[in-house]
């Protein structure tokens, strides 16, 4: 789905695998504050997940907003 979903017209379910990542990573950052320590790190795997879930964009930007979304 990650490499030809938005050619298919799964466009909903792509946002939706994007949603559900975004919940993981605000539970695990509830569970372990210094993962994104790992997810930040180029080439890491962490990091590579975050980059084929979320292609154009901003890792940190990403980690930010989980980060918001953790905090409140």
């Amino acid at each position: 789905m990650m490499s030809s979903g938005i050619e298919r017209g799964n466009a909903e379910a792509l946002q939706g695998l994007r949603t559900g990542v975004m919940v993981a990573l605000r539970d695990k950052l509830r569970k372990q504050p210094t993962f994104f320590n790992k997810a930040s790190k180029e080439g890491g795997q962490y990091n590579e997940i975050l980059r084929r879930v979320f292609p154009n964009e901003n890792i940190e930007d990403i980690i930010n907003r989980v980060r918001l979304a953790a905090t409140t």
